[in-house]
């Protein structure tokens, strides 16, 4: 007999004259044993032999005049070109891996956006692997929209003989969900694999197929614990739970093969009557597998996607409302508005709005289950993460007021910008990978850097970029102005955002603690310096593109209070070397002392480019502040924005504040828009001068002590004061504490509440200081790092005639700053003279101990007090104050106290009160206990005198007490003191010097 093709054969004996309908250009698949009949030529059944069970769909070609190397049905609706190719996906039974993303890049999908879960599609009746999923367009949702949906996970396919007509398969619905667990734990064997929870999505008879495979798990438990645990939700998609029409299902069956039911005899032993009736109403095998279900439910959820639209050629649902749902605690039903049987499983397009309500239940699951992941990584990775972070972490960039409306969006456009956003290949320079933006004080460099964090995370989810920044503070804690704290900061970020940096981190922080005897460990700079330039530039982070936004690069200072500009400068250019690794940095700064010369990156100079931004900021101003502002005359409105924006010269800064001025004179009537327009004309943009008259102008006569004695604790406090512990500190002045008290709520004017310290913080210093809340409380600090420097070069030495003290003329700007750090010494050690803090400790260590927050909130103030009042002192006398006094106050006895222990009578517990030094140790322990120093109980003044290098404090004790060879508890003198004292660094733990830490 003459060779036949398969195709003609086919046409020739099962199809009909017409095509079949534009889904069918989807495969179905016939084994060799097929009982098509004995006229089917055997080469068109030959078939090479399978790969492996789990492997990506994969496609073949087909023309009209060549055999397709796999048994297939292909049709197409019109004509097609005789040279014409189409690929087509070859469909196989087993569970095929639709989409997984290496796992280098899963590694650096940040871990919020991560999906580690596997999705598990299963077909119905009739479908399969491919088929159910994909529209006749072509789109494949499987793998064609849901990856960029749950990044990282992974999406398989289950594929099963599930043909009715044209079958010679036996296999039944236990045979499928057995061999459905087998593949699924043949892909889930070790423990990363085995960690990842499991979400199923099934068609039709699919959803009998999983609900039984779960069953299993229970009888067989041991082999199949792990996917029964591991199952977080399964999808049900027109899932008959309690059966449909066999009719119907015939129907929809034969339309699909464009068969027609009377022509079935013919095919006589070759339908599965056996599959249809397992899905008929009141089928016992549909009954047992709901009830076994239903008996062990885990702790899953359940989604009921719910067909809405009759399924071509019958009039009616197949699977109706009441057979779609399971009637289960929780489960939630989804109408498939506009979607009949079939199409509530296959969709147009990502925009399809029955593909839309699947994702949305599906990133409802993934958001719970990765906030479950991440609760159990914190558990793993808190000691790390603590060793780390610190509270004021984030307190600069969360304190940053937003962008006017369509301000700063001119940089995206910029040249510079634009070079340095597309600077991600390999062949990229590192002269393009930086970006320089420089700017005289007040131009507002802070806010645009503000403005491009936000707008990096307002992009598209990019799982391959990494967003650090860092805004330095000099008006900040320590930590927030060095070095340490900058890499502690981008360490965090970074170990939150990347897995392959988290195991670096992890591995570095475990090796530290091995190696200390105590368990404790604390970053060195050299250290966190090396480790992140090791991640930056390793091969995992060879993909990704690390996004890093520094401010203020010009506040940065070193351990020694030294500018660190220049080294980090030279350090960032390390970072953005194209053959290290992919790093992307952009830094603002002042011109001075970051010096940058042509070749070291990319420029931007603000005041250049902001024009614009305060154009629209002055006119905003104008329309929402000032009364019948539209209605002045259009040339006088123009005139006067004109003025400001001319003088202003690119200082933002000093727009905000002249504005305020400007508004308020202009809505009281005190000025008019010509007087104001010449005042403006002849003005100085200069900030210090603006400084000295808002000074002069807004705070009153009456009030100039207290804000003097307020701007001082605010401009040289090591780190910014809560309300509470500045309105304490301001009651502790020598002026205002009286001898012998016993409370500070006695001292005269104290100030009773934070509320009322809010409103004091703007009437004593004329708008230059403000409160900034954060999650930690709320701080009292200057607006400007420009308002600072104004105080500490003359602004405090003014202020000081108004305490009582010298003419300002009779003092040099250092001995003014000296005497004001000597206040705040004597302040601190004031606040440790008061009776109940002395009578604390006097009975620490006799009652109950009590722990350090304790202490605290019983004390707000002394923390502050124990840890820096010896750095003033130290810091009064570099600036030539002596301290030679000092031993005469801290370390004499004070007098006799009777105080109440417990519930029991009055009774002296000592002759005498202890001295300032004794309480200050006890003190210092008390409120430090995470930080204990065994040292403290047995040091005597000469020696924490050496320590902070206070010579004429020494010089007092050994002249006028002889203590040069007094020894501490481990045999230290005062020499040994003064040596460890010079070459300790900051405590970067607490935000302390070497002088408060002993």
């Amino acid at each position: 007999m003459e060779p036949i093709s398969l195709r003609k054969w086919l046409k020739t004996n099962i199809y009909h004259s017409k095509s079949l309908p534009p889904s069918s250009d989807c495969v179905f698949s016939a084994a060799p044993s097929s009982s098509l009949g004995s006229e089917i030529p055997e080469a068109a059944l030959a078939t090479p032999a399978c790969g492996p069970q789990v492997e990506h769909l994969q496609t073949s070609t087909l023309d009209d005049s060549k055999a397709s190397p796999r048994v297939s049905l292909i049709a197409k609706k019109g004509k097609r070109k005789s040279a014409e190719r189409q690929s087509v996906p070859i469909e196989r039974i087993g569970l095929h891996l639709i989409h997984q993303i290496p796992q280098a890049e899963i590694d650096e999908i940040s871990p919020e956006k991560q999906c580690p879960i596997d999705i598990v599609a299963v077909h119905g009746i009739r479908g399969g692997a491919y088929r159910t999923w994909a529209h006749s367009n072509g789109h494949f949702w499987l793998r064609d929209s849901l990856p960029e949906e749950v990044p990282g996970a992974r999406i398989f396919s289950y594929g099963y003989p599930a043909n009715v007509f044209l079958s010679h398969e036996k296999g039944r619905i236990d045979d499928h969900a057995t061999s459905l667990l087998e593949e699924l734990r043949d892909v889930r064997q070790n423990h990363e694999e085995q960690k990842r929870p499991i979400v199923f999505i099934c068609h039709s008879m699919g959803g009998i197929v999983v609900k039984k495979a779960l069953n299993i798990t229970v009888v067989n438990n041991k082999r199949f614990s792990n996917i029964r645990t591991s199952t977080a939700a399964i999808f049900f998609l027109a899932t008959p739970h309690c059966g449909s029409d066999p009719a119907k299902i015939l129907s929809v069956c034969a339309d699909i093969l464009n068969l027609s039911l009377t022509g079935l005899s013919r095919f006589t032993g070759k339908m599965r009557s056996d599959m249809v009736k397992a899905l008929a109403h009141g089928s016992t095998t549909l009954l047992d597998i709901s009830n076994d279900f239903k008996e062990h439910p885990g702790n899953m959820r359940i989604f009921s996607f719910i067909e809405q639209k009759s399924t071509p050629p019958i009039s009616g649902k197949i699977v109706d409302d009441t057979s779609g749902r399971m009637f289960v605690a929780g489960e939630v039903s989804v109408p498939m508005q506009g979607c009949n049987h079939r199409e509530v499983a296959c969709f147009e397009s990502k925009d399809s709005n029955g593909y839309r309500k699947i994702v949305n239940k599906l990133k409802e699951v993934t958001s719970e289950i990765t906030n479950k992941l991440t609760a159990e990584l914190l558990a793993e990775d808190l000691p790390c993460l603590a060793s780390l972070t610190f509270p004021s972490l984030s307190h600069r960039l969360s304190s940053l007021s937003a962008a006017l409306s369509e301000t700063c969006a001119w940089i995206l456009s910029h040249p510079s910008f634009l070079t340095w956003s597309q600077a991600n290949s390999a062949a990229s320079s590192a002269q393009t990978r930086i970006l320089y933006i420089k700017g005289h004080p007040g131009t507002g460099k802070s806010t645009l850097l503000s403005f491009l964090y936000h707008f990096h995370l307002q992009q598209p989810i990019q799982y391959k970029r990494i967003l650090l920044s860092f805004f330095f503070h000099e008006n900040g804690d320590w930590l927030q102005k060095c070095p340490t704290g900058m890499f502690r900061s981008l360490l965090v970020q970074l170990y939150k955002q990347s897995l392959s940096a988290r195991r670096t981190i992890l591995t570095a922080y475990n090796e530290k603690k091995e190696d200390n005897v105590e368990r404790t460990v604390v970053w060195t700079v050299d250290e966190m310096q090396s480790l992140f330039l090791r991640i930056v530039s390793s091969e995992e982070m060879r993909e990704s593109e690390v996004v890093i936004l520094i401010d203020a690069l010009d506040e940065a200072v070193d351990e020694e209070g030294a500018k660190a500009a220049t080294s980090l400068r030279e350090y960032f250019q390390k970072l953005t070397d194209p053959v290290r690794g992919r790093a992307k940095i952009v830094i603002s700064c002042r011109e001075y002392p970051v010096v940058v010369v042509g070749g070291d990156g990319l420029h931007i100079s603000i005041q250049d480019e902001n024009r614009r931004d305060i154009e629209r900021f002055v006119s905003y101003h104008f329309q929402i502040g000032v009364e019948d502002w539209e209605i002045q005359d259009e040339r006088v409105r123009m005139n006067l924005e004109k003025a400001i924006v001319d003088t202003a010269d690119g200082i933002f800064l000093w727009v905000v504040k002249r504005m305020e001025r400007i508004v308020e004179e202009l809505n009281d009537g005190s000025s008019s828009f010509a007087d104001v327009q010449r005042l403006v004309e002849t003005e100085s943009n200069e900030l210090f001068k603006m400084y000295e008259g808002i000074l002069q102008r807004e705070v009153k006569e009456s009030a100039r002590e207290k804000a003097a004695l307020f701007l001082q604790w605010v401009c040289l406090a090591e780190r910014p004061l809560s309300l509470t512990e500045i309105r304490i500190a301001m009651a502790c002045n020598e002026r205002f504490i009286k001898e012998g008290q016993e409370r500070i709520e006695e001292s005269n004017d104290f100030v009773e509440s934070d509320a009322r310290m809010q409103r004091l913080t703007r009437s004593l210093s004329g708008g230059l200081a403000e409160v900034k809340h954060c999650a930690e409380g709320s701080t009292v600090q200057l607006i400007h790092q420009t308002v600072n420097e104004f105080l500490r070069e003359g602004g405090l030495k003014s202020l000081l005639s108004d305490m009582g003290g010298p003419k300002s003329s009779c003092l040099s700007d250092s001995e003014a700053l000296g005497r004001c750090e000597n206040t705040l010494s004597r302040t601190c050690f004031g606040y440790l003279r008061l009776g109940e803090i002395a009578k604390f400790s006097m009975t620490y260590g006799i009652a109950p101990v009590p722990k350090a927050h304790e202490v605290e909130e019983k004390f707000p103030f002394i923390r502050y007090a124990v840890m820096f009042c010896f750095l003033h002192a130290r810091r009064a006398e570099s600036l030539g104050i002596s301290q030679s006094d000092l031993p005469v106050l801290v370390d004499q006895p004070i007098g006799t106290v009777t105080f109440k222990i417990s519930h029991g009578d009055e009774i002296p517990i000592s002759d005498r009160q202890p001295s300032i030094f004794e309480t200050w140790k006890v003190m210092f322990e008390a409120s430090r206990r995470l930080y204990e120093d065994h040292l403290v109980p047995w040091m005597h003044l000469i020696h924490k005198a050496a320590d902070c290098n206070l010579l004429s404090a020494v010089r007092y004790l050994v002249e006028e007490r002889g203590q040069i060879e007094v020894r501490d508890r481990f045999g230290g003198t005062p020499l040994h003191h003064a040596v460890q004292g010079g070459r300790l660094s900051p405590r970067d733990t607490t935000g302390a010097c070497c002088c408060e830490t002993p």
